[in-house]
């Protein structure tokens, strides 16, 4: 319900070129009998009520704007007509009565002195019939249009509020689902600038299970409450789907299968997309439709890295290519994602910003610290005192040191009220499934609703994608890891594991969640996959590991209290104990 209101007026809103005389309230003013009685017969004989004042005083008291549709003033009125009226014109404030003067002088002075004091029109003295009806006519004429006028601005003025009320209800609600909590580090630094109160610009961020980092910049087509409607289904679908454990390219094909089907013909939001791998120092990019992600190295070289796909919401997404661009990424370099605000600023002659001027501020900038803040400096400075003309959301990324890695969502937090309880489960996967199935979201969804712990879901989807990881690419493609290691290869290994998988005609996973208890609030969770592979020399990668070995077996010992090799290396488990009682 709104607070405002509801919009009642009395204001008279006949048409005012269909003027009826009859009913209409005038107010007539003069001292003189004589005038009196002529203008009293005449206007009553029209059908105008009318109400007779003979001195000044009595009229400015009599006289209300809101009572009367013309005011006829003798300028002989006590001496001081004139004045009457035109104190009286400028008490209206926002009303409008129109005023005619009756004056028996002819001089231009005087004449001049009428309009000068407030009158709309004059008529002198003598007149006739004829004359007198057509200048009242005029005026009535000229009353009726004004406070049609003015009604429709009340009218407008009230929706105005009505909806500003609405899109400020709205904003509180689309705050509340699109929050940007997750954005709010020390090594991102954003902007989101609508033109209205709501926002057409969509910027998500959330950490998954695994500790990886996802980051959506969408744009949808348009401005306001209309543009920002998609933004609700894609939000919740993003942080839902991450938090169990998705990727991020299921993510966005469930994006746009929703927007797909909620928004109308030519419609859609330009998107991009990036998975944050710290513990390979990658990214992973998806982009369609958006202007290009540049990326400005450590050393001040700039790439520029344009979108390849169609934004979100257009086609099926069996027929989107979800393929991301993995790109390497060390400690101090930067990205900047940014919707076409940014670069379709235009100065006053018209000429947009581009990506040519983002990056030339980017590359310019000698102090890498404060390229963000140049940045927004320079699109104002660019815009030369214009008022901003599309919704602008700007993010820089800079990927962090090793040391400054927040590492804390993979910890076990023994605050949680677990629930003791034996269980296990084991899932196979043959090839077919091993390609389109994704087997950590319900696992770990499992663990949470047995062991009543988020943080248990934590650490066994990390645990989970580093033993599925190793399983598949070494137990099964025997893929080499000193070739994923390699600086530079990370894009050459992608695309050769997704052939080997392609060509893969036979094979298994065998994958086991089992909770033991082994005492007053004590157990062990352990978690093993056995891979149909030839297996390989575990006792080699043991010694390699916290060094240059497959990538996340270290990760593993830090999580883990055990790690176990057997059937030559083709079945790893992994142990991780617990106790309640500390």
């Amino acid at each position: 319900m709104s607070d405002l209101t509801p919009l009642q007026t009395d204001i008279d809103t006949t048409p005012y070129d269909e003027v009826v005389w009859n009913g209409k309230r005038i107010l007539l003013a003069t001292s003189r009998p004589d005038c009196v009685d002529k203008l009293l017969a005449f206007l009553q004989g029209e059908g105008l009520v009318v109400t007779c004042c003979d001195s000044a005083e009595e009229t400015e008291s009599v006289f209300d704007p809101d009572n009367f549709e013309l005011l006829i003033i003798d300028v002989e009125l006590e001496g001081k007509g004139m004045e009457v009226g035109f104190r009286i014109k400028h008490s209206m404030r926002e009303n409008f009565v129109p005023l005619l003067y009756i004056t028996p002088h002819l001089d231009e002075i005087s004449l001049a002195s009428c309009f000068e004091a407030g009158g709309d029109d004059l008529v002198t003295v003598p007149y006739s019939d004829t004359m007198l009806f057509s200048r009242i006519n005029a005026l009535l004429k000229m009353g009726g249009s004004y406070r049609q006028q003015f009604r429709e601005r009340l009218e407008l003025a009230y929706y105005r509020q009505v909806s500003e009320a609405e899109q400020k209800m709205a904003k509180s609600i689309f705050s509340s689902v699109v929050h940007q909590d997750h954005l709010n580090r020390d090594n991102i630094q954003y902007t989101v600038s609508p033109i209205s109160i709501l926002n057409g610009d969509m910027l998500l961020a959330a950490s998954t299970p695994n500790g990886h980092e996802f980051i959506i910049l969408g744009d949808f087509t348009g401005h306001g409450l209309t543009a920002s409607v998609g933004t609700l289904p894609a939000s919740e679908i993003f942080y839902t789907m991450t938090a169990k454990g998705f990727t991020l390219g299921m993510i966005l094909s469930e994006i746009n299968n929703r927007l797909k089907q909620l928004l109308p013909i030519g419609m859609f939001m330009a998107t991009v997309a990036i998975d944050i791998n710290y513990y390979e120092n990658a990214i992973s990019i998806w982009a369609g439709g958006i202007p290009d992600l540049i990326l400005r190295r450590n050393t001040g070289e700039v790439e520029v890295h344009p979108a390849q796909n169609l934004p979100l919401g257009i086609i099926e997404s069996n027929e989107l290519s979800l393929e991301m661009d993995v790109l390497p990424i060390n400690p101090g370099d930067r990205f900047y994602i940014y919707t076409d605000g940014v670069t379709e600023t235009e100065n006053p002659e018209g000429v947009m910003f581009g990506v040519e001027g983002l990056q030339n501020l980017i590359t310019s900038s000698a102090d890498h610290e404060n390229i963000f803040s140049n940045i927004m400096r320079g699109i104002e400075h660019y815009r030369g005192g214009l008022e901003q003309s599309d919704d602008i959301t700007l993010l820089e990324y800079t990927h962090p040191d090793d040391g400054d890695r927040n590492w804390a969502n993979l910890e076990h937090d023994e605050n949680n009220e677990e629930i003791l309880s034996e269980w296990s489960v084991e899932l196979k996967l043959d090839v077919k499934a091993i390609r389109q199935f994704d087997p950590r979201p319900i696992l770990t969804q499992l663990v949470v609703d047995l062991q009543s712990s988020q943080s248990f879901h934590n650490r066994v989807y990390t645990i989970l994608t580093e033993l599925l990881n190793n399983a598949i690419d070494y137990g099964l493609l025997g893929m080499d890891s000193a070739f994923e290691n390699t600086e530079g290869d990370l894009r050459r290994y992608k695309r050769e594991r997704q052939l080997r998988l392609d060509n893969l005609q036979s094979g298994f996973l065998l994958l086991k969640l089992e909770n033991k208890l082994i005492g007053n609030n004590r157990g062990q969770f352990i978690i093993s996959v056995k891979d149909s592979g030839n297996g390989f020399d575990f006792t080699k990668l043991e010694n390699s590991l916290g060094d240059e070995g497959i990538q996340g077996l270290s990760l593993l010992r830090k999580l883990s209290d055990e790690i176990n090799f057997e059937d030559a290396g083709s079945r790893v488990s992994v142990i991780c104990s617990w106790n309640y009682n500390s």
